[in-house]
């Protein structure tokens, strides 16, 4: 598995203004009270995406009462029905949450200032939000950490990673505790077209796909959708199909290969996560959920993280100039099989000048079988 990361080393210095002064938190939670207008400022100053969750929902059901929240929410006049808006420097986004939206529901606000209003309209006690800052790949970003690089990982030889793998049909539950994938920060728009790839090793010689999608979409939930079977080495399409059949065929047992699939959003909804699986295969040797590359004092800190692991041996450290010649910077250990998270480090302590792309290698130790992975900023 081989994963590329860019990194350009470069001084930049970044001088801001603002004129705002919180005390706000970064994370908390957020408690409606019987009110026609609550505001309450959240976030500390950190640049990202506000994560909020719906965690208790006491919103009236069917419409409730409408009411009028007044200049101090910034409206006029009557007839507003409960409901909950996030306003930033950028606008306002409302949550459409109902009576029935299921708790655990989160969505994403982007924010430049770090800054975010929760206002509540019309509501009863008792609905409770939580909510964090987070980058563009769910991380928290109130302790302070570098935020993540975002993969684009639209095509054959830069996979998104491995999705989930079934020997039989699962039920919806299992697809979403299993979900390999981090939701879409900020989440996938109205009329945009889009391509996902995923890695998976076939256990059988015929293969199902299907996914999960979370969206708002009140009818279906993707349009133009189409699909390319790909070998692991990315040399040429295998198969290719529409949504009347995702059923691949004729594969080896134990061969590895690359889905991609395209699909348009329509044009009146938004989605927020994808948990792709396949029936009739199995991940791959390693789940990678982070590979990122930080300057720092001369030296390039190199961190990743294993989700799982499946007869992991070690990890190749490789390093080029023009992503074309690679050389290899050291090796580190892997940790056999795992089902818990794993952190892993490694020091680049002679950079090369401008910009490098960084490539990690896994090899699993019963297979010898080496499989590839790439992931660009």
């Amino acid at each position: 598995m081989k994963n590329y990361i860019k990194i350009i080393l470069s001084i930049i210095f970044l001088i801001f203004t603002t004129n705002k002064i919180f005390t706000q938190s970064c994370s908390g939670t957020w408690t409606s009270v019987s009110n026609v207008c609550q505001n309450t400022t959240i976030g500390n100053g950190t640049a990202g995406y506000i994560k909020v969750c719906l965690t208790t929902n006491n919103i009236p059901s069917g419409g409730g009462t409408s009411c009028s929240p007044g200049a101090s929410c910034g409206t006029t006049g009557g007839g507003w029905s409960p409901r909950i808006n996030i306003q930033t420097s950028g606008g306002t986004t409302s949550t459409t949450w109902i009576g029935s939206t299921a708790e655990g529901t989160c969505f994403y606000v982007p924010v430049q200032d770090g800054y975010a209003i929760i206002q509540g309209f019309c509501l009863t006690a008792g609905t409770v939000i939580t909510y964090e800052t987070v980058d563009a790949c769910d991380n928290n970003l109130c302790s302070g950490a570098t935020p993540c690089v975002p993969v684009n990982c639209n095509n054959c030889s830069t996979s998104c990673g491995t999705a989930s793998g079934f020997s039989s049909n699962p039920t919806v539950a299992q697809v979403v505790s299993a979900c390999e994938t981090n939701p879409f920060i900020p989440a996938l728009q109205p009329s945009t077209t889009n391509t996902s790839c995923y890695d998976f090793r076939a256990t059988n010689t015929t293969v199902n796909f299907n996914v999960i999608i979370t969206s708002n979409c009140s009818g279906g939930n993707v349009s133009a959708f189409s699909w390319s079977l790909y070998n692991a080495t990315c040399g040429g399409t295998i198969q290719t199909g529409t949504l009347a059949s995702l059923t691949f065929s004729g594969l080896t047992v134990g061969n590895d290969y690359v889905f991609c699939y395209t699909f348009t959003v329509p044009a009146t909804c938004t989605h927020s996560q994808h948990c792709p699986y396949f029936v009739g295969a199995t991940v791959l040797p390693v789940t990678l959920s982070k590979f990122d590359a930080k300057y720092d004092a001369g030296k390039v800190n190199l961190d990743w993280t294993t989700e799982t692991e499946i007869n992991n041996d070690y990890f190749t450290i490789e390093r080029s100039s023009d992503m074309e010649n690679f050389e290899v910077l050291g090796i580190v250990k892997g940790n056999g099989n795992s089902n818990t998270k794993i952190n892993y480090n490694f020091y680049d302590k002679s950079p090369i000048k401008g910009t490098s792309y960084y490539r990690l290698k896994q090899t699993d130790y019963v297979t010898e079988l080496i499989n590839t992975r790439n992931l660009f900023p």
